[in-house]
């Protein structure tokens, strides 16, 4: 036996031929995967339903916008509290909706408010039963003003 290799033969309580932990890195592996799936899974469409509610929100205000710039002039003036133009209101309303690929509806609050409810569907990309179908409403109310200051 030479001094170079006196340690290949050295019986030390560490080191068992064919035995011990052999297969436990792919048993932990198999444990590991599934767990990081799931969490890259929540955080990608959850990430996801959260930038499609926005999306959908924000064009329900574009919507109740567009839909409340349909006002009738003469008839505020003379003193209706609902002075919209009400089929040009929808049509305005659809028409914004549309264009952002979503299905909604547009309608008249008690108080001539324009309130716009828009629902949007978001397919998931790693989890399958997170998401579907996202309503958002958006109300928008008209004021007559200049700055800061509104009219009666």
């Amino acid at each position: 036996m030479t001094k170079k290799t006196w340690w290949r033969w050295a019986r030390v309580p560490w080191r068992r031929e064919g035995r011990g932990e052999q297969g436990a890195v792919s048993v932990l592996v198999v444990m590991c995967i599934p767990a990081l799936i799931l969490v890259l899974g929540l955080v990608v469409d959850t990430a996801g339903k959260n930038d499609e509610r926005d999306r959908t929100a924000w064009t329900a205000e574009q919507a109740a916008r567009a839909a409340a710039e349909q006002i009738d002039l003469g008839a505020v003036r003379e003193g209706q509290p609902t002075g919209y133009d009400l089929g040009a209101a929808q049509a305005a309303a659809q028409r914004v909706l549309s264009v952002a690929g979503m299905t909604g509806t547009m309608r008249l609050t008690d108080d001539g408010q324009v309130a716009v409810t828009a629902t949007s569907q978001y397919q998931p990309v790693i989890l399958l039963m997170i998401g579907h179908g996202v309503t958002q409403t958006a109300t928008v109310r008209v004021a007559q003003g200049i700055g800061d200051q509104e009219w009666p």
